[in-house]
């Protein structure tokens, strides 16, 4: 089977499907997939869990889920995508093997460097050949230029409040990916909101320093909470049911 190399083009006599072959002119690793030779890359990354769950408490807080993390398991794995260097398809990255995790097919590409990939290392295979990982992917002008790319990636199981949660979290630049998350545990007041406390406290402020009599100004602070209780309920309600 005669395949070309995809660094510098020479054509090579390749004897089976494998990972990892060399070129002799260049030397250069790649992939031969499905009688072409695709070139494989990696974002390099030392795995630090630490930073991983802290990135994830980070997004969490600005989703206002302040309740304490309870952290289950950290897996960390280089996991392969079939990468569009070219841009020609509708997506840029797709997943080279399945996993549990939804959230895998929402993992965009990181910033970073991309290196090739040497024949050391634990890699897994891919397991989605290209041809079915790509059927049903649009394509726009030009041709997709495919290769394998391996990123860095934290695979975390947590619970928040006894409810079991899952995210993905790159190593690469901390970026988390996540179908949903718990339900935020902090309470945040609106602009509107805020406006009106501060014009009931106005409100209340000016009755006090017009109203001399003890008995009329109480009078008119209950006239006044009365009247503004009830507005104040219906708007909350209009809010809960918009």
């Amino acid at each position: 089977m005669r395949v070309v190399c995809p660094q510098c083009g020479a054509p090579i006599e390749a004897l089976t499907e494998s990972r990892f072959y060399r070129c002799p002119y260049c030397t250069s690793s790649f992939i031969v997939h499905e009688g072409k030779g695709l070139p494989e890359y990696v974002i390099l990354h030392k795995r630090d869990d630490r930073h991983a769950w802290s990135s994830l408490e980070a997004w969490l807080e600005a989703r206002r889920v302040t309740g304490p993390v309870d952290r289950d398991v950290a897996d960390f794995m280089q996991f392969p995508f079939w990468y569009d260097s070219a841009g020609a398809s509708d997506v840029a990255l797709v997943p080279a093997l399945e996993h549990s995790f939804s959230q895998i097919s929402s993992v965009t590409l990181p910033a970073g460097d991309l290196v090739y990939l040497e024949e050391k290392g634990d890699y897994a295979e891919p397991g989605v050949p290209l041809a079915r990982a790509v059927s049903g992917i649009g394509h726009g002008s030009g041709e997709p230029s495919w290769s394998l790319l391996y990123l860095p990636l934290y695979f975390l199981r947590y619970q928040v409040g006894g409810i079991a949660c899952t995210a993905i979290v790159s190593g690469a630049d901390g970026r988390v990916f996540a179908s949903e998350s718990p339900a935020p545990t902090a309470v945040s007041l609106s602009l509107t909101h805020l406006c009106m406390m501060a014009g009931y406290a106005l409100l209340l402020v000016a009755e006090g320093l017009s109203i001399h009599g003890l008995l009329f100004r109480t009078l008119a602070f209950a006239f006044t909470t009365g009247c503004l209780y009830f507005a104040f309920l219906l708007l909350l309600k209009r809010e809960a049911s918009s």
